[in-house]
């Protein structure tokens, strides 16, 4: 093999090697632009659900209230239900499960 055509060979391997190395940064490139725009993505969701958290936590609190509430509205009518059922013989009224709890709190400010 001469001069001429080994330089014709690596002439064209060069080239061969050239076009591989652009198709792969290419590539990179490309997965790179991918990359970002994902990362963009999380970033806004991220920021979104920082947002939405105290919220999701104020609704929490106000259905737990909510339903304590009627928990004592439900226990306040216990409480008057069985202060209208008549006496056992040798009972007490003051024993009672209901009305032991004191339950005359004021309930609408919940």
């Amino acid at each position: 093999m001469g001069n001429k055509a080994l330089s014709a060979v690596l002439e064209q391997h060069g080239r061969l090697v050239g076009r591989n190395i652009k198709k792969e940064k290419t590539g990179l490139l490309e997965d790179l632009k991918r990359l970002k725009q994902d990362k963009q993505a999380l970033d806004a969701d991220l920021g979104k659900v920082k947002r939405e958290r105290p919220s999701q936590r104020a609704a929490a609190i106000t259905a737990r209230l909510k339903k304590l509430k009627d928990y004592f509205e439900f226990m306040a009518l216990c409480a008057q239900q069985f202060a209208v059922l008549p006496a056992r013989p040798g009972s007490s009224r003051a024993w009672s499960p209901f009305l032991s709890l004191g339950l005359k709190c004021n309930l609408s400010s919940v």
